[in-house]
């Protein structure tokens, strides 16, 4: 696992560097600047570099634009002669050191707002976003939107400065930002590239390290998961394992026309390594699913389970009438371990059942985002209209709610984490999962083959 942070925390992290090392800000810069730049140079586009094409580096005000500039330097230093920069005008003080020396070094210098500036982007082979960094709060303002646009639409290969310009906590629903095809993530990398919403703009992430000390960020309550790891979670099978010491799985599945969901659950129980798995389904699918499952039971609901259960799931394909609700009810009060999916959550969500369980066992959530704004709306407050919202807080309905919180994951997830008193697992191309506690893990999946009804 490795630690993710706020952009906020990061700066923390920038200025204890400063501080604690008594580092300079042109030192940092330049550490930096030599990372990124072989980084840089490890990237499939740099044979067009090699080949002649041009490098322009697009800057912003800050020191995102520095670590632009002094990449490009390098760039020039090493003998690449097709280098340009475009800059606007009131550079901060160390991003006006890095100009001064990019143009000693002989990088072409544009205005931001010479007719020169434009064709420079149009031709380039590779361009350096360093519009703005980790630094920005609120969406890209004129004229570094326009900027980003440019950007974005040039056909030459666009790489980020550690993150793609207009990547923050609360950017506004359609906000420019720049597309980039990758990023150069200084480590530790920053939460708000794993954004739901705004994922796709860093392309391929590339981590930086040696920047910062290697302890920075320890004690992080956010880290990003790597498949390396993921095995590790699940505990091993004793070479005395039998079906009676690996768990009783129930999962209450099933309805007329949605028998599939309550099939693919059973299956993938018992993939998941419980000794046995009951489908509790309608009397009036019983049969069906009876005849589909060979390694798992079904039994009617009428019937009750019969055995005790290690844990449960709830609501795939359950349907959200009368007794769908109250069985639902029932396995809220339990003490046993439970996880809702699909119906259950709409369920959850919409009525008077308790959030939170009383007995203190465990709940796991686990929706998609459409599910998860209902969720969120309760956890706010809110019915599923979104009625007497507040400023600031999730606005209007279910549509409005799921933007918001793919764009504020961290917080609008910790909250009904909290409000639930449940681990929420954000399924989506990038899932997210909360603990009550203030943890947070991201699993950067991109797999776009999971896009498929019943894949959850």
């Amino acid at each position: 696992m490795r630690p993710l942070v706020l952009s906020s925390v990061a700066a923390s992290i920038d200025a204890d560097a400063r501080t604690v090392y008594n580092l300079s800000d042109d030192l940092l810069m330049e550490s930096a600047a030599d990372r990124l730049y072989l980084a840089l140079k490890t990237l499939e586009p740099w044979k067009q570099i090699q080949a002649g094409g041009t490098l322009v580096a697009v800057c912003g005000k800050g020191n995102n634009a520095g670590d632009a500039l002094a990449v490009v330097r390098k760039a020039a230093f090493d003998g690449n002669h097709a280098v340009t920069t475009i800059v606007p005008p009131g550079l901060n003080a160390v991003a006006g050191r890095r100009l001064e020396e990019a143009r000693r070094a002989g990088v072409r210098v544009l205005a931001m707002d010479s007719p020169e500036a434009g064709a420079a982007i149009q031709g380039a082979s590779i361009l350096l976003d360093g519009i703005a960094g980790t630094g920005m709060k609120g969406s890209l303002r004129a004229p570094f939107d326009s900027l980003a646009a440019a950007v974005s639409a040039a056909g030459g290969a666009v790489v980020a400065m550690d993150v793609p310009s207009g990547v923050c906590l609360g950017s506004a629903p359609g906000a420019v930002v720049v597309q980039a095809d990758f990023t150069l993530s200084i480590v530790p990398a920053k939460l708000e590239l794993f954004l739901p919403g705004l994922r796709g703009y860093a392309g391929t992430i590339c981590e930086i390290d040696g920047v910062f000390s290697a302890d920075c960020a320890v004690g992080s309550s956010s880290v990003l998961l790597t498949g390396d790891e993921l095995s590790s979670l699940v505990p091993a099978l004793a070479p005395d394992s039998y079906k009676g010491s690996r768990g009783a799985l129930g999962i209450y599945a099933g309805a007329v026309g949605t028998t599939g969901a309550a099939v693919m659950a059973a299956r993938a129980g018992s993939a998941s390594g419980a000794g046995t798995v009951t489908v509790m389904c309608r009397d009036e699918v019983w049969q069906v699913l009876a005849s589909s499952l060979s390694a798992q039971m079904a039994l009617p609901l009428s019937a009750g389970p019969g055995r005790k259960f290690s844990a449960v799931l709830a609501g795939p394909g359950w349907g959200m009438d009368a007794l769908s609700s109250g069985v639902l009810a029932g396995l809220l009060e339990s003490g046993t371990p439970l996880v809702l999916d699909a119906d259950a959550l709409h369920m959850l969500a919409s009525s008077t059942l308790a959030p939170r369980r009383q007995s203190g066992a465990a709940l796991v959530l686990m929706p998609h985002p459409g599910e998860f704004a209902g969720l969120a709306l309760r956890a706010a407050g809110k019915d599923l209209k979104g009625s007497a919202v507040e400023p600031g807080n999730l606005a209007g309905g279910l549509s409005e709610a799921m933007e918001r919180a793919l764009l504020d994951t961290p917080a609008i997830l910790q909250q009904c984490a909290v409000f639930y008193n449940a681990v929420v697992v954000l399924k989506n191309h990038v899932t997210w999962i909360a603990a009550p506690d203030g943890r947070l893990a991201v699993w950067d999946g991109q797999e776009p083959a999971l896009g498929t009804g019943g894949s959850g």
